[in-house]
């Protein structure tokens, strides 16, 4: 985890026994954004999520990400609970 000033962050996770219906995977995720804490209310802003996929085993119903693949998703709206 890194950041700034206690408000934009960046997080990388590896994901080493990720599973998604009866695929195996492991995967890196970069996570970043803003986060602001004022007057005891907390906001969660400008979201982008990437994931690298490292490895998978067989899909056959090809439900996950190919090796090698990388997705970006961004979240105009996230989801925020103390």
């Amino acid at each position: 985890m890194s950041g700034n000033q206690n408000r934009d962050f960046t997080i990388f996770l590896k994901i080493t026994n990720g599973k998604y219906d009866a695929v195996n995977y492991s995967a890196i995720w970069i996570i970043s954004g803003t986060y602001v804490l004022m007057d005891r209310k907390s906001e969660l802003t400008n979201v982008t999520k990437c994931m690298v996929m490292l490895e998978k085993s067989e899909d056959p119903e090809d439900k996950v990400a190919d090796r090698g693949t990388v997705r970006i998703f961004r979240d105009d709206a996230p989801q925020w609970t103390p």
